[in-house]
Order: structure tokens, then sequence, then C-alpha cells
């Protein structure tokens, strides 16, 4: 083996589960993304790096398990064998041993994993849709009958992350954008053709996506209705006439563990809106089925126009859920916040005062960035109702 590959029985992770760079089985950091081009027979791709960063934990329920101070193993990654997948390692972790070449190691673990979770194709830079929702609603709209209309809350500039702007502009799709911010709206209109009508207005839950609609006279069936407001997506999604809609696209806080079913009070103000657990929940109730989850998104498809499969109406969430997307997302997965809306950390865990200086310190770090640039600071107070709504969701405040 080369120089900083040697084996070790125990090794350290830091607290995104990442190793260390004393080296260990997987040698230093530094060297990973020439062992997955070794393995995967080429150039590293973007979407590649994390193979071996962190792939091995998205198929771990609890990710706090893997981002412990220190682990000990074995077998290289047997450790990770916990959680919803222990079948993937049982045979990846066979060859796992002291004696074994690194990059026979890698192989088979790659080479397993790929049979088990689907990994990203790198994005196509003509894309616009954030997390490939693009490709799934391409998908969707190619096996069933959509029709071609689309509405999209929160459409920014009508290009960044948009969900419905290759049907609008390259397909001729009937469309809706509904963009709050009036600097944004000015782009939006600027990049908009004959098909779009745009709207420079807030959505909320008494004036929704109903109201809307009938202001402007479009009662057509909605193909795609993608919802992404950074604030209470949910209640959006809850307040939409589910008689009309096909495709939903609507967007949760990725920074919430997989396990966390929660949203935020009835009336209470946004802080940290709400868990892709609690949204599939709402969306299963009236008729949905889950097609996909994608970084902060879940695609949802409607039985009352398609017929849905067992697994879309039963979906294992731990399954499909983005967890490289979640990754990216935090610094310490043990430490929650919500991107836009709040400056508050709660935690997964029962918290150390280590960990509660530490989220002090990312609090004032978020706070000093946001005075640099002159942006409001997002409140950090949560309300009594906050408190009890995330500690029923089992979380420690």
């Amino acid at each position: 083996m080369r120089e900083g590959m040697e084996w070790s029985s125990q090794f350290s992770v830091n607290r995104t589960g990442r190793k260390k760079a004393q080296g260990g089985p997987f040698g230093r950091v530094s060297e990973w993304p020439t062992l997955v081009s070794r393995v995967s027979g080429g150039r590293p791709k973007r979407n590649e790096k994390w193979i071996v960063q962190s792939q091995f934990r998205v198929v771990n329920r609890q990710v706090e398990c893997v981002a412990a101070d220190s682990a000990e193993s074995t077998a290289g990654v047997r450790y990770l064998a916990r959680g919803s997948a222990p079948e993937f390692f049982a045979e990846a972790a066979g060859s796992c041993t002291p004696e074994g070449d690194i990059y026979t190691i890698l192989q088979t673990v790659y080479k397993v994993h790929a049979q088990h979770v689907t990994i990203r194709k790198p994005r196509n830079n003509m894309k616009t849709s954030q997390y490939d929702e693009q490709v799934v609603i391409n998908d969707l709209i190619a096996r069933f009958k959509i029709p071609q209309t689309c509405v999209e809350f929160g459409a920014y500039d009508g290009i960044t992350n948009s969900n419905t702007y290759e049907l609008w502009h390259d397909r001729g799709y009937r469309a809706v954008l509904i963009e709050p911010d009036p600097n944004l709206y000015e782009k939006l209109c600027g990049i908009a053709n004959q098909n779009c009508t745009t709207l420079n207005s807030f959505v909320t839950r008494e004036k929704g996506l109903t109201s809307i609609l009938q202001d402007l006279n479009f009662e057509d069936e909605i193909g795609v209705l993608s919802i992404d407001i950074d604030a209470n997506d949910i209640e959006i999604f809850e307040a939409i006439d589910h008689t009309r809609t096909h495709i939903v696209v609507v967007e949760y806080n990725q920074q919430l563990p997989v396990w966390c079913d929660y949203r935020d009070p009835p009336g209470a103000s946004t802080r940290f809106r709400h868990s892709a657990r609690a949204l599939m929940k709402s969306a299963l109730e009236v008729g949905y089925g889950v097609v996909a989850s994608t970084g902060p998104n879940l695609v949802f498809l409607n039985g009352r126009h398609h017929q849905l499969s067992a697994a879309q109406l039963d979906p294992d969430l731990d399954q499909i859920f983005d967890y490289a997307a979640q990754d990216k997302s935090l610094k310490d997965p043990r430490v929650v916040g919500c991107k836009f809306t709040t400056n508050a950390k709660v935690f997964t865990q029962q918290p150390s005062a280590w960990l509660r200086l530490k989220a002090v310190w990312y609090r004032v770090k978020l706070a000093f960035n946001y005075r640099l640039r002159g942006k409001h600071v997002p409140p950090s107070d949560l309300s009594e109702d906050h408190v009890e709504a995330l500690r029923q969701a089992g979380l420690f405040v």
C-alpha cells in the first residue's frame, strides 16, 4: 500500500462523519478523489466524490451514530452496517480486512453500493432545477397523461433553480409564475414569454393558490405545481385544490433528520418549517403518492388522476431520502437549523456543553455574515409552542 493508506483498527471521524487526515482504511482525505477515480474508471465527477466521503452513510438511518467523535472497527466500514440496509454492508464488508488491498475494498463497496442506491448522474448544465427535479418531472410526463400547464410559487428570476422553465420555455406549457421579491420579479418579467402569466405577490394560507388562480381566470388542471417559498410550504400545499393537481413538488427543511416528524405549530412564526416525514404524511393523507426525494424537495403524483404503485402509496422514506444533499447542508448532523427562516439551533441528541458552545459559534458566524452583506439576520427566538413541538418530534432544545 502507498504511504498514508496503512490500516488502522481504530480511527476518528469528524462531526460530519468524514475521515480525518491521519489516514486509516481509506487513506487521507486528500487522496479520496484519486481513489474514486480509480474505482470508477475515470476522472472523478462532482457527484462521485462523496461515494467514499459520505455515501457509506446514505443507507444509515441514524447519521449521528456515524458522526461520533471516534469509532472502533476491525473491518473498515463494518461499523457502519446499521440502520435500514445492513444487507448492503454484509456483502461489502466481507472484503474489508486488514490484509485487503485498498483498491479491492473500494471497488467491492462501490460495486455493491451501486446495486442498492441510485447515484445521481452528473447534472446537465442546460437544466435549471437544483437537484434534477426536471429529470423526474420529464419522466412522469413521458409515462403519464399530464396537462400542459404549470404553476410555480417562488419562481425567483424564472431560471435559477426553476422546476418549470423547460416546460413553458421549450415545450409551450401555459404557466403562472409567482415571485414576491420586486427585484427578482423584474428579472422574471424580462425572461417570461407569451406562455406565462407573472404575478408579484406573496402566497399565504389565507391567499392561496385557489384564490390567486380565480383572480387570473386560470381554471385548467395543473400539470406541474412547484412550491418553494422558503416558509411554511406545507400549509400552502394543504390549502390547494387537490382535485386539479397532477405532479406536485414541495420543499422542506432538509436539515431536519429523516426520522423527525416536525412542523411549525399552526399560527406560530416560521422557524424550522417542516420535515420531509411531516410533508410526506400530509401528502399521503390527501391521496398523493411519493415519487422521489431530490435535495430538499419531495415529488408527488396525484392518485386521483393516476394509478399509483404500492411503493408510492407506502414509501420507505429512510430508503429514498437524499442523505447526500442533507449532508451538504449540515456542518454537524447533531446541530440543526433552518436556512433563511431562523438563526436558532436545535439538536438531534442530548447536547453536551461543548455541543451547545458549537451551536452558539454557528449562530455568531451566521449573524456576522448576514450583517457583513447588509442582510437582515433571521430571528433566533422560539415560542413555547415551538419548543414543545420540537421536543415532541424527538429533538432537543
